[in-house]
Formats: structure tokens, sequence, C-alpha cells
């Protein structure tokens, strides 16, 4: 388990672990996925929460067009923006 109490995240990243969740809707999360090319603004962002153990990236899919690749966030992740959105 990840120290959640001394990860910071930029706004930029929640709008991210708050749209793969499906928070931007509502306050309950519905899904779990984020798909997006590891090289464009949102893609920077996704691997910089991979690389802080908050998502993983889970490669792309014959289906998925211009090398996109497809986001989920972790456990602890959806504990840590739960308790910073005061999600359920």
């Amino acid at each position: 388990m990840l120290d959640l109490d001394h990860i910071q995240l930029s706004l930029a990243e929640i709008d991210i672990i708050k749209h793969t969740l499906g928070y931007d809707y509502g306050k309950v999360a519905f899904r779990n996925h984020f798909c997006t090319q590891p090289t464009s603004n949102d893609g920077v962002i996704c691997e910089g929460l991979v690389s802080k153990g908050l998502m993983e990236n889970h490669g792309s899919s014959p289906n998925l067009v211009g090398g996109c690749c497809y986001y989920a966030c972790t456990d602890d992740c959806k504990s840590l923006i739960k308790r910073i959105c005061g999600f359920k």
C-alpha cells in the first residue's frame, strides 16, 4: 500500500482520476478506464500517475487506433480520490 498521506496531486491529475472513475458525472464511481495516447497531454499525466503507483497502463488493444492505451486507477488511487473529494 502507498502512503496516501504524502502523495500530492495537481488539479490536472485530480481531473484525470475523476474522469477515469466517472466522478465527473456525480459522486459515485461507475467505471475505471481512461483511453489516450501515452504521448498526449492526458497520457503524460496518466503516465505520471502510473509512476506514483496510482494508475496502471493496461496497454493498447487491436481495436484502438492511433496507439491509444487503457489506463485504470488502482485501489489506492480510489481511496485517495474519495478522501480528497469526499466521494463514496
